[in-house]
């Protein structure tokens, strides 16, 4: 089974904001590749209302968060929404920072196809967080760019609420990386559409 280390003790609370209901949700289709992503596949209208309803109850965390969001288009409009929504002083989509890092997970020969790969993919995955069959991303590739670019943040930043907008993968391995599971139980860890909640729930701990 595989951890990913080294432990590193954080200093900011960390908040997992997974995109609203995409088109690509509605259509049952993996939208996995940049080229496609970041351009086409937004927010569906039942996907802004939710991200909408998400930010209002959760606004006393995200009315003082700093945003870093994935660019993929779905999550870009998600943070969006979330800064038009929150309207407490100059928040706007200049305020969004915007990383590659939190870009969905890559699904390889199944981008572009049926949503019912994901069970052969998260079934490979319990195996071995280093599976890279059919040409899909290892889960252990996820987990080491999103908590490099933590590790950035917990250079810059400390005390500070910080809500990484992304999918669901990238999200649910993240969240399992800083709780100090194991990469292959990541699946326990999901987050349903426009979900946001602590990744770290203690602030601070050893992960």
């Amino acid at each position: 089974m595989t951890k990913l280390p080294p432990p590193i003790s954080l200093q900011n609370r960390y908040y997992g904001f997974r995109h609203g209901q995409s088109e690509a949700n509605v259509l049952n289709k993996i939208i996995s590749d940049p080229k496609v992503g970041t351009k086409r596949f937004g927010l569906s209208d039942a996907g802004r209302k939710q991200v909408i309803e998400s930010v209002r109850a959760n606004r006393a965390v995200l009315e003082r968060a700093v945003l870093y969001s994935s660019d993929f288009l779905r999550a870009k409009e998600t943070a969006e929404v979330i800064a038009e929504t929150i309207k407490s002083g100059p928040r706007s989509s200049e305020s969004i920072h915007f990383d590659r890092r939190l870009r969905e997970r890559f699904f390889g020969d199944f981008d572009g196809g049926d949503h019912e790969a994901y069970v052969r993919v998260w079934s490979a995955d319990r195996q071995s967080a280093k599976d890279s069959k059919n040409g899909v991303e290892p889960v252990i590739h996820v987990a080491e760019r999103v908590s490099a670019l933590v590790r950035e943040l917990e250079k810059e930043m400390t005390g500070r609420d910080i809500v990484l907008v992304a999918h669901g993968d990238p999200l649910q391995i993240t969240e399992t990386w800083m709780q100090g599971d194991e990469l292959e139980n990541h699946r326990a860890h999901q987050f349903d559409t426009a979900e946001v909640r602590p990744l770290n729930p203690a602030g601070g701990n050893d992960v």
